[in-house]
């Protein structure tokens, strides 16, 4: 089973607004079919922040195969084209990226990267 974390954020954005578009999307990952949708557990809060730190903007999907990786990248891509000042960063165990304003080369880049990953580790 493999894993990618999903960091919610918005330019401008309280907590609250990031709260609410983490479950947003979150409630979209959970229609596929990942094997789970969490909330992380171990982010700090920002200082000052007024809301609660498990649920403030990120998400951790566990998949068990490349086709729902693939199903799962398609649904975050289509989530940020709703909404201009979104973004989402995802990390798997090794990178980081920041998926907000690519081309589809880019993020065809990135999936090719992430599914030869998910390849490797079958073996």
């Amino acid at each position: 089973m493999a894993e990618l974390s999903v960091q919610v954020g918005k330019n401008g954005g309280d907590i609250a607004e990031i709260d609410s578009l983490t479950r947003q999307l979150r409630q979209e990952l959970l229609g596929l079919d990942v094997d789970g949708v969490t909330f992380a557990r171990d982010q700090p809060a920002p200082p000052g922040a007024k809301g609660d730190p498990v649920t403030a903007g990120v998400l951790v999907v566990t998949f068990a195969n490349s086709t729902v990786l693939v199903s799962v990248f398609q649904a975050i891509r289509a989530w940020l084209g709703r909404g201009k000042d979104r973004h989402i960063v995802i990390k798997d165990d090794k990178r980081s990226w920041d998926l907000s304003g690519m081309s589809d080369a880019q993020y065809q880049q990135i999936l090719d990267v992430l599914l030869k990953d998910a390849d490797v580790r079958r073996r």
